[in-house]
């Protein structure tokens, strides 16, 4: 006799699919926060996998080529900025690289330490979206270095000692 799959014991067909987060932190004492960063981000999946994220305010649709991969670039983000790439699905690998300008970049996925590829000019976090959302936060932080007020402390009492001792002897 035939057997037919009962409606309870038919297939199931699930899709799992994240967004994929990418926020910008601007620090130190010569950070210039308004300044905008320029990213770029790879996706690479099975071709024709559609993603969604927004261009210069406007919704867009990305779709993974022949090639097997999606190039997102001019990505600007300055300090608090936010970037969002939706519907990613699972296993698909992703490569977000930032020009740093002559800053120091640290990120983080989410409470962890991202380990950065980095060279003069940019750098680079590489994984695959395994979560129903990921954030990658790039920190940028350029000097922490002293401000000159055109005050000098090191030889000021030496200078003091030596005025006291002109005024004295013109007196």
């Amino acid at each position: 006799k035939d057997k037919k799959v009962g409606q309870d014991k038919a297939f199931e067909n699930t899709y799992s699919a994240g967004d994929l987060v990418i926020t910008k932190a601007i620090r130190g004492s010569n950070g210039d926060r308004a300044h905008e960063f320029n990213f770029t981000i790879t996706l690479s999946g099975q071709k024709g996998t559609k993603v969604s994220y927004t261009a210069d305010d406007k919704p867009a649709t990305g779709i993974i080529g022949e090639d097997g991969t999606l190039t997102i670039s001019n990505i600007k983000l300055a300090d608090d900025g936010k970037f969002v790439i939706s519907n990613i699905p699972y296993g698909v690998t992703y490569t977000i690289s930032e020009n740093t300008e002559g800053y120091t970049a640290t990120a983080m996925k989410g409470s962890a330490t991202a380990n950065l590829t980095t060279t003069d000019t940019t750098a680079a976090y590489s994984d695959s979206v395994d979560a129903d959302s990921t954030t990658i936060a790039f920190t940028n932080t350029l000097g922490n270095t002293v401000i000159d007020t055109g005050v000098i402390l090191d030889n000021a009492p030496y200078m003091l000692m030596l005025a006291v001792v002109a005024g004295g002897a013109m007196t």
